[in-house]
């Protein structure tokens, strides 16, 4: 089958770490299919009043091409967006000649699917990986978002939490695929031979909804010798480094700014165990890798985490609660050691892996064929 696959979310130069998940789902798909890309973003740093670029490039089997809109006019911005990402994209489209589209992101990928899908004669799918809500910066962002997915002959979320969501807005059912966790990247090792408890967080610090102040608050209150290690990047990394030193414990975190996906075993690999104080997660691809190497898990009640976080791989505790994440953190390290390190990889790699994700995937194509 010939899939094309259209995102907002896709890593390139400026941001290697945007929607490394849906390039997972790419990959897993190539190897039964032929697959081609098709990322958007606009350049809110140049103007032009009409301008488009795209960029072509391979990875393994999967074709890509990142097409770049510069910022326009305030309203014209997001129609000549959407002008110039159709028509570049339809030009593609009708090269590779598509079985089935797939689309990521609600908007602009919903509207934009429906849109190819209408011109190509093919069916199309649509995959949200946040909340709706997110999508919705006006009425017409709404409308747009909600008009495409509507039409879908299958609308997919990757939770059971983002599920529901989803269909208070289109009124029809949605099926939870989760995110792709390449299990085959990881290795368990043991835990660290140090008194010093290796603590870790991983998540994009653009936004206070990965609750990193309250990680930082919470594990200031710790009474044994930790190190934090901290990976991400993001306009309140500042912030969240002067906070470190405001609680005094500046010594005891490192801050390692964006971590390459290449990188990400490896810096599990240093931990005793992992935590999530997020606010908010649809999924959170942080906690699954983490338990892919081996390590039990501390989370919020956050959403997604909780559809897969129990007893026998980590512990939940509240959100935004500073008393109940410190509890969690001081229970996790009197018992990370008495978690079975490959019981908590055979969990991912039965759930989450490119093979689970392919089965799953290749069953809706065809009842949408």
């Amino acid at each position: 089958m010939r899939i094309l696959l259209l995102t907002p979310w896709y890593p390139n130069e400026k941001n290697p770490g945007a929607g490394v998940f849906i390039k997972s789902q790419a990959k897993a798909l190539s190897a039964h299919h032929t697959v081609s890309v098709i990322s958007s973003v606009v350049d809110y740093e140049k103007f032009a009043l009409s301008s488009i670029s795209c960029q072509e490039s391979s990875d393994q089997n999967v074709q890509e091409y990142r097409i770049v809109v510069k910022k326009s006019f305030p309203i014209f911005n997001q129609l000549n967006y959407l002008w110039l990402l159709i028509s570049t994209s339809l030009k593609i489209a009708r090269e590779f000649q598509p079985d089935l589209i797939h689309a990521h992101v609600g908007y602009p990928s919903a509207f934009w699917a429906w849109s190819l899908s209408r011109l190509l004669k093919v069916p199309f799918v649509v995959t949200e990986h946040t909340r709706p809500t997110n999508n919705f910066r006006s009425y017409i962002h709404k409308w747009l978002t909600v008009f495409g997915m509507k039409r879908a002959s299958v609308v997919l979320a990757v939770s059971k939490m983002l599920a529901n969501e989803v269909k208070l807005f289109i009124k029809k059912d949605v099926v939870v695929v989760p995110n792709i966790v390449e299990t085959e990247r990881f290795e368990v090792v043991p835990f660290p031979e140090t008194n010093v408890i290796q603590i870790g967080f991983l998540g994009t610090l653009n936004q206070p909804v990965k609750g990193l102040e309250i990680l930082l608050r919470a594990v200031a209150k710790l009474k044994t010798n930790f190190v934090l290690h901290v990976g991400g990047s993001g306009k309140l990394l500042q912030s969240y480094k002067a906070l470190a030193a405001e609680l005094g414990i500046e010594q005891k975190c490192i801050f390692y700014g964006f971590v390459l996906p290449k990188d990400v075993p490896a810096f599990m690999s240093r931990l005793h165990f992992f935590v999530c104080a997020s606010r908010s997660e649809t999924f959170c691809v942080a906690l699954a890798e983490a338990m892919a190497a081996g390590r039990p898990v501390v989370s919020t009640r956050c959403g997604g985490p909780e559809e897969f976080v129990d007893e026998s791989n980590g512990m939940l505790v509240a959100v935004g609660d500073v008393d109940a994440l410190t509890n969690g953190i001081n229970k996790m390290i009197s018992h990370h050691s008495t978690y079975s390190q490959q019981l908590l990889r055979e969990q991912i790699e039965v759930r989450f892996s490119s093979a689970s994700f392919l089965t799953q995937m290749e069953k809706i194509y065809s009842q949408v064929m």
